[in-house]
């Protein structure tokens, strides 16, 4: 695609204006929506105006990946040769690669190595580690010049050194000196919650920690301070080097699904615990706003999971429990998302997964006792998803796909990246003057996943596609809604039952005989073999019919 004159208008006033990016949280599917939203803005130009990405959960995983390929085209070009199709081809690069990633099935392969199982056995080793080092090994080694098998990115190396003529510029100060660049030099916040305060932290190219509280907050919140090194050279040795793979680790890690990320030594007597950056704010917007910031025009690309109507909800305790939280986790949202459309300052292109959908509206059965009509379907107020060139009936299957790390087949991919590009297109046009008005109207970019508009399942809403996108809000058992995945589950367990009765059963038996200590080693050793075993099967069998079955159709 040539350049176009009509899509990017360089912003007047410099350092006065500056433009934020907030990936949210919702593990792949989030990722997967957050690159349709970076497609439709290289189309218009706009990402290389971008000078902070803020990132949380599965945003951080792309977030992440994106950033990589910026460094690498910021560090071998000069600014002024820079273009929009450079960005059109990088994010090309990012949708091919994390494709490839995805498929892999990164949730499972936790388990698919036995000598990492049995690391996973000692304290010093969790499943956050093995994550991590996934992240590394599948997604963003991959994108680093010079990759090694055995040596992980660390965060301090994150730093761009943009190049010039005069060669590259090791000591930029992205906030100092991005106002006389035409491609800017964006800070990438990779965003935690601190366990210890209920603070957010956040992992930078230079530094990491606790967030500095803003306005009138330390009024309010009395929790302890834990003051943040200007660099990772101020800090012990024992933690300069964090992982770049950890760092996602961290901002990904659910609680209840995989253990905090666990820090020492940094602050006296304390021992600094990390988990899921969507704890404190799964949009990652406020770090955007936040007074060292200070972001005028946002991004934000919501593909978070929310809260869904419950006609019955269950009086089961846990169940309870879980309801209430996730109230909790949607009132925040509400709050946050709604301050910052309320917000004069600031100009805020927003877009979430039931963007477009109708809000449904219950009569209540009145003194009569006769039977109220229908629900009243109220329209969005920022129009109908079928204005963006999504059914209703589409969008509101692609909002509930399943928030996990396991794979994603083609066709709710490309469903995923789909919906983000086209809600984004109309948002955009709310950034002047980084966009005009007339940008909703630029012609589409050439990236594959718009071709599930050409065929015949998008065209006619198919209830083949509907059943697709319906086993994709599932979490586990998706083949079993076809024949062949039936057929391959008696595969499956006939092959791991002779697997558990020939290998198994006698070492089993033979280790009762040894007893003490060596018994428990020979246990643990088994079941790290056989998981591992039975998590290749799976993903030798499952895994790959699954991946088969949802690739897009040839028309």
């Amino acid at each position: 695609m040539a350049e176009n004159s009509t899509t990017l208008h360089p912003p007047s006033g410099g350092a006065l204006l500056k433009l934020g990016l907030a990936l949210s949280g919702g593990g792949f599917r989030a990722s997967l929506f957050h690159i349709g939203v970076l497609a439709r803005m290289a189309d218009l130009g706009l990402l290389r105006q971008v000078e902070v990405i803020s990132t949380v959960s599965g945003g951080s995983i792309i977030g992440a990946h994106y950033y990589l390929h910026v460094k690498k085209l910021l560090e071998s070009n000069i600014d002024s040769q820079i273009t929009d199709d450079d960005y059109r081809r990088l994010v090309r690069d990012v949708e091919q690669s994390f494709l490839v990633a995805v498929k892999r099935n990164i949730r499972m392969r936790i388990w698919a190595n036995p000598v990492a199982n049995l690391r996973m056995l000692l304290p010093s080793y969790s499943r956050g580690d093995r994550l991590g080092w996934l992240y590394d090994r599948y997604i963003y080694r991959p994108a680093w010049p010079g990759a090694t098998r055995e040596t992980m990115i660390e965060m301090r190396e994150l730093k761009i050194a943009p190049l010039t003529s005069n060669g590259k510029l090791v000591n930029f100060r992205p906030t100092a000196e991005n106002a006389g660049r035409s491609a800017k030099v964006p800070v990438l916040l990779i965003n935690a919650t601190c366990l210890n305060n209920g603070h957010s932290w956040r992992f930078e190219a230079v530094r990491m920690g606790a967030k500095a509280l803003a306005g009138r907050e330390p009024e309010v919140n009395k929790n302890i301070r834990l003051r943040r090194p200007n660099d990772y050279a101020d800090i012990t040795p024992k933690q300069q080097n964090i992982e770049l793979g950890l760092a996602v680790a961290a901002s990904s890690a659910v609680p209840g699904v995989f253990p905090p990320l666990a820090l020492s030594g940094l602050y006296p007597g304390t021992r600094i615990q990390l988990v899921d950056g969507g704890v404190y704010d799964n949009q990652g917007s406020e770090a955007l706003i936040d007074p060292e910031v200070n972001c005028t025009h946002l991004v934000v690309s919501d593909g978070s999971g929310q809260l869904m109507d419950d006609k019955k909800p269950s009086h089961i305790w846990w169940r309870v429990i879980q309801r209430t939280t996730d109230i909790i986790m949607e009132r925040v949202r509400v709050e946050d998302m709604a301050s910052l459309l309320d917000d004069a300052g600031r100009k805020t292109a927003m877009v979430h997964l039931r963007k477009g959908l109708p809000t449904p509206e219950r009569p209540f059965v009145d003194k009569t006792n006769a039977a109220p009509g229908p629900d009243i379907m109220t329209p969005d107020p920022g129009g109908s998803s079928t204005a963006f060139g999504i059914p209703e009936r589409i969008q509101s299957l692609v909002s509930a796909i399943r928030t996990d790390l396991d794979s994603f087949c083609d066709i709710e991919a490309n469903a995923l990246m789909l919906s983000g590009y086209r809600m984004i297109n109309r948002e955009l046009a709310k950034l002047d003057p980084f966009v005009p008005a007339a940008a909703a109207t630029t012609p589409d970019g050439d990236w594959p996943f718009l071709e599930l508009e050409s065929k015949a399942m998008w065209k006619d809403v198919s209830n083949d596609l509907q059943k697709h996108l319906r086993v994709a809000g599932r979490s586990a058992l998706k083949p079993l809604s076809w024949t062949s995945g039936k057929v391959m589950a008696v595969v499956y367990l006939a092959v791991l039952a002779l697997l558990v009765a020939y290998a198994g059963w006698p070492i089993a038996q033979w280790a009762y005989g040894v007893g003490g200590l060596m018994q428990y080693l020979i246990y643990a050793g088994l079941i790290a073999v056989l998981g591992a075993a039975a998590v290749s099967l799976y993903l030798a069998t499952f895994n790959a019919l699954y991946l088969r079955i949802g690739r897009l159709p040839d028309k």
